[in-house]
């Protein structure tokens, strides 16, 4: 899967996936105006690789 990696939620479409930086310094995935968790089926303790390209 490819995302966007944005600094704020407002650079990407609604409901287009993205990859940000919180406010505590943590990589935050999330879907604009929408549930990453719920769409993609991921809970708190799953495991995600994530690849620079």
């Amino acid at each position: 899967m490819w995302l966007a990696q944005v600094e704020t939620f407002g650079q990407v479409k609604p409901q287009e996936p993205l990859i940000l930086k919180d406010d505590y310094g943590r990589v935050e995935i999330a879907i604009n105006l929408g549930e990453f968790a719920k769409k993609y089926k991921v809970n708190v303790d799953d495991r995600v690789v994530i690849k620079k390209l």
